[in-house]
C-alpha cells in the first residue's frame, strides 16, 4: 500500500521544502466557510500519495514546514495514521476514520481540510 493524504498549501511556511517524492492525485482550490481568524478564506488542496517507506520522512518534513498555530496535516500509511503539527508528530495505529472523533470541531466528511483546535492523542482501544 502507499501513503495517501492531503496537504493545504497555505499551511506551509514560506521557504520550506518538502522533498519526499509525492505523486499528486488532485490539486484544487476551495472556499473555507469556517476558517480560523489567522487562516485565509481560500485553500489550495494537494491530494497526494507516496511510498510507505517515505512516511516517517514525510512526517518529519511536514512538521518542519507547517506554520505554527491551528494548522496540521494528516495522512495514512498502511495501518498507521499520522497527524502532524508544526514541529511535532503523533503516530497512531488507529484506522483512518477513527481519528476524527478526537479532533475538536473536525469535519468527518474530509478530515484533512479542517484546522485542529487542540492536540490529537492516541485513542486507546481503537484499531
Amino acid at each position: 500500500m502507499s501513503v495517501t493524504g492531503t496537504l493545504i498549501a497555505e499551511s506551509l511556511e514560506l521557504g520550506r521544502d518538502i522533498t519526499v517524492a509525492l505523486t499528486i492525485r488532485r490539486l484544487c482550490r476551495i472556499a473555507v466557510a469556517a476558517a480560523a481568524e489567522e487562516q485565509p478564506p481560500h485553500w489550495t488542496l494537494i491530494d497526494f500519495t507516496c511510498a510507505d517507506e517515505d512516511a516517517d520522512a514525510l512526517a518529519a518534513q511536514v512538521a518542519e514546514a507547517l506554520m505554527p498555530g491551528r494548522w496540521y496535516a494528516d495522512f495514512g500509511a498502511s495501518e498507521m495514521k499520522y497527524v502532524v503539527f508544526a514541529e511535532s508528530t503523533d503516530r497512531s495505529s488507529v484506522r483512518v476514520g477513527r481519528v476524527s472523533t478526537a479532533l475538536p470541531g473536525a469535519s468527518r466528511d474530509r478530515l484533512p481540510c479542517v484546522s485542529a483546535t487542540g492536540p490529537v492523542r492516541r485513542i486507546p482501544g481503537h484499531r
